[in-house]
């Protein structure tokens, strides 16, 4: 087909290119591949990321799903003209269902770029492939719902969190983590793994300065002579000469930089693309961590003169543990000293926390969104975090990054007060007090003889009693935060160990992990000790244990790079909304409401009942009901809490912060539909009672869109977006999820306790301000 019939195709023959003129189409062509299928092989295969859209040109195909007895169930069935691929990129999920060749078909394959620059900027089109994925969404419901099907995609995906950092675009990716001493790097090819190359240049010798560079599983070691901070990349790239050609690289192949930096404060939630003003924020947070802002700073000036047309970005070791609540950050002081001058429980690590959050669900082949997992992150520095269906909701480590280390400290966190008493006492700062009590000074203060967790163990074996001392509270604190973590969570289903003891000692991780079977955490003693990690991650826990205990290789140079690309893409879309008009979002005021299953109904108002609609709600199908019930706690009574129609399949409570005291529970705050691991209350009717064991959230707030809306809004399903809210007291959102289905109506819902911190009510506007997370 020559490329004036492939124009012609597409313009008479595809209904997704009305109203294109002749022009456009020409361009789109010109930047996609006509590509040959044989019958019956994958043109697109579930698990795929979405890279491309597709146009059959000629031939059939069908798109079908696997259903749970291995049975294909078809969706749509594809002749010329026909469309797909625009699930994936339009929701932000893997591909969830496989296309297929039914004879020899020629496919028109469109880049996403092309996709997103070319097509999705007509609003007819928008309006046209809206109305196809909501088609295809109702088939694909047939047997199977949409949540097992995006499980089942994110199952069979090889990468389903693009940890490989492989993009369309060629190059490098650098990360750098630039330390007082020490700068740790990696250099990723976006198309080749086989080529990254990761280092440590260690300059805190003061004559000599030594370089270990890691590539294809080797390490070679060289020595210079030591050398001023700010020359660290030229050292860099002089350290790889005389490796083989394949991992060398310039400067202008650098597509984007990482910069790891320790402290965002309450800031920054998330990776942030440098800006004049960021360095400066990250400047003035230079009070909580005096040592390090400052040399990553450094840093990140040095490297934006030597790679000035690359994209740098900030990403900070406390963004991951913004999600934690006011009860878990705040510490036993006056609230003054919080409000003034920010001492709160900061944590840190949150680039390794959040990468071993991601690598456990790899590995394990399920969502991260359904996972409990507890890091555990030991080395010279060392922390703790429960991450809550992918979010951090506490962490052992402190306000400063050298206040957490688990050793001698309760929670392995300084009280700030104790704190401000040394140095009051002493006249040392926060900064030098957290040196002397970090992991390797406080096993030597105990022990007397090293830092060094195998000498410690080498020396306890001999019978020294002071290094048996300090093993042993060492491995106490990591066993009771272990625990109390599981409390704080209601559960675990993933306990990973990372950092070089973490990675190293297996007597760490059995002691840890002793007695504590009864939460389910069952170790397999012998391949807890023959880890080797040749494979980054292994298994340790046993064959029964509800648990997975997992040893994940610590890789936060990876996650650098990894967040870099997220948030360039992040600040991409966020500069076009930008440039676009200010679309309104409507605001609409949730109180507190009750779902019920039908069981839950027949309980409370008779056998058989059926809930009567008072008023319809602004989302489509759903009514607030005449029916009212009476919610009971341990400590006490909500009463006359209404029920929210249709019946669903499993009873839900949504209740505001302020009402958790008055029942007596802590419920998380959570997505609607997200259940697990919630406390239960008793409900009232005037027909009796149902106890429910699970089922109280306070939901997060969130965005109802439909496709169509969040293709204007250039957003995807499960993005999470600040939202600025217009009125007397202008508020800005922060952490607000996106949620994408075709049969949702566009409305923002917040909580009464968050209305009426900014008097806010129904019938308000809000508008996006940008992008936090992309999923």
């Amino acid at each position: 087909m020559t490329s004036s019939e492939l124009i012609q195709f597409l313009t008479e023959k595809v209904p997704l290119f009305e109203g294109f003129d002749e022009e456009n189409v020409a361009e789109i062509a010109a930047h996609s591949e006509l590509r040959t299928f044989e019958g019956n092989e994958a043109i697109l295969e579930c698990g795929e990321a979405g890279s491309f859209f597709g146009v059959l040109v000629s031939g059939h195909a069908e798109i079908s799903v696997a259903d749970s007895f291995g049975a294909r169930v078809l969706v749509s069935k594809l002749e010329d003209g026909d469309v797909f691929g625009e699930m994936a990129l339009l929701t932000g999920d893997r591909t969830v269902a496989d296309v297929i060749a039914g004879n020899r078909c020629f496919v028109l394959m469109i880049p996403q770029e092309v996709f997103n620059t070319r097509i999705l900027v007509k609003p007819r089109a928008i309006t046209y492939l809206s109305k196809l994925l909501a088609d295809r969404a109702r088939a694909q419901a047939v047997d199977i719902t949409s949540r097992q099907l995006h499980d089942r995609a994110l199952a069979q995906s090889e990468d389903p969190y693009a940890l490989s950092l492989k993009t369309e675009v060629e190059g490098k990716i650098l990360a750098l983590n630039v330390g007082v001493s020490q700068i740790h790097f990696g250099v990723y090819d976006t198309q080749d793994e086989s080529r990254d190359v990761q280092g440590i240049i260690d300059n805190g010798g003061g004559v000599t300065a030594r370089i270990a560079l890691t590539i294809g599983g080797k390490t070679v070691n060289r020595e210079r002579p030591a050398f001023p901070l700010e020359d660290f990349l030229k050292v860099l790239f002089e350290s790889m000469h005389g490796l083989d050609d394949k991992y060398l690289f310039n400067p202008f192949e650098v597509i984007a930089v990482g910069h790891r930096v320790v402290h965002g404060g309450s800031k920054f939630s998330s990776a942030a693309v440098v800006t004049p003003q960021v360095m400066a924020d990250i400047d003035a947070l230079s009070v909580f961590a005096p040592l390090h802002n400052p040399h990553n700073l450094l840093g990140i000036r040095a490297a934006m003169k030597y790679f000035p047309t690359a994209p740098h970005v900030a990403v900070f070791d406390t963004a991951f543990h913004q999600t934690l609540a006011p009860y878990a950050y705040l510490y036993g002081l006056p609230y003054e000293m919080y409000k003034k001058e920010g001492i709160r429980r900061y944590g840190f690590h949150g680039t390794s926390h959040r990468y071993v959050s991601l690598k456990a669900a790899e590995i394990l082949k399920r969502p991260l969104g359904e996972l409990e997992i507890i890091s555990c992150n030991l080395g010279i520095g060392a922390s703790i975090c429960a991450i809550d269906h992918g979010r951090s909701v506490d962490t052992t480590m402190g306000m400063t990054p050298s206040d957490g280390l688990i050793m001698t400290t309760r929670a392995g966190s300084i009280d700030p007060a104790v704190i401000i008493h040394l140095s009051d006492h002493y006249g040392l700062s926060a900064e030098a007090l957290g040196k002397l009590i970090n992991t390797e000074s406080g096993l030597k203060g105990i022990s007397g003889l090293s830092g060094n967790i195998h000498e410690i163990e080498q020396a306890a074996a001999e019978g020294h009693h002071r290094a048996l001392l300090a093993h042993k509270a060492f491995c106490y604190q990591v066993r009771k935060n272990i625990g109390a973590y599981v409390a704080a969570m209601g559960g675990v289903d993933v306990l990973a160990f990372t950092g070089e003891i973490g990675e190293t000692s297996s007597i760490v991780r059995s002691l840890a992990c002793q007695g504590l079977s009864y939460m389910g955490i069952k170790l397999d003693e012998e391949l807890n000790r023959n880890v080797s990690l040749t494979e980054k991650c292994e298994v340790i826990s046993a064959e029964d244990s509800p648990v997975k205990v997992l040893v994940i290789a610590n890789d936060d140079e990876r996650l650098v790079a990894w967040e870099a690309l997220r948030a360039v893409e992040r600040n991409q879309i966020t500069l076009a909304i930008k440039n676009e008009e200010a679309a309104p979002i409507p605001i609409e005021v949730s109180a507190h409401h009750v779902h019920l299953s039908q069981g839950d109904v027949d309980r409370l108002f008779g056998v058989g009942h059926q809930l009567t609609s008072e008023h319809e709600l602004s989302q489509p199908g759903q009514f607030a009901c005449k029916e009212k019930v009476n919610l009971i706690g341990p400590k006490g009574t909500i009463a006359n809490v209404r029920v929210l129609g249709p019946t669903r399949k499993e009873t839900q409570v949504e209740i505001a912060m302020t009402e958790q005291f008055k029942l007596g529970i802590q419920p998380p705050i959570r997505e609607s539909g997200d259940l697990a691991n919630t406390p239960g209350v008793t409900l009232e009717g005037p027909n009796g009672r149902a106890a429910i064991e699970r089922g109280v959230i306070c939901a997060q707030r969130h965005i109802h869109m439909t496709p169509e809306d969040a293709m204007r809004f250039r957003l995807r399903d499960k993005y999470v977006v600040r939202v600025r809210i217009e009125g007397d007291r202008e508020l800005i959102f922060g952490d607000v999820v996106v949620r994408v289905n075709p049969s949702y109506r566009l409305a923002m819902h917040i909580d009464t306790d968050e209305g009426n911190a900014g008097s806010i009510h129904t019938g308000m506007q809000g508008f996006v301000e940008e992008i936090q997370i992309r999923r």
